[in-house]
């Protein structure tokens, strides 16, 4: 849709995943409450250069490939 009034968020196609930060831990989980960080050390790591020390945010979890966003790159 276009014009004033709507609004709408993008359907990212990618793994669904909660992260959990207290002090210096750092954690990541999927919706079924399946551990992830040791998939994405790198999400782990940009997480805890945050400022705020403690936080949980719900989010999808998405890699670009070639400009693009990629769910086979996901599988990997």
């Amino acid at each position: 849709p276009e014009g004033e009034g709507w609004q709408y968020e993008r359907k990212w196609d990618g793994f669904r995943c909660l992260a959990f930060r207290q002090d210096d831990a750092v954690e990541l989980r999927a919706k079924s409450g399946k551990p992830l960080g040791r998939y994405f050390p790198e999400l782990v790591a940009t997480l805890k250069e945050l400022p705020s020390r403690r936080f949980v945010v719900d989010g999808e979890i998405v890699i670009s490939v070639d400009g693009k966003f990629s769910f086979d790159a996901l599988q990997m």
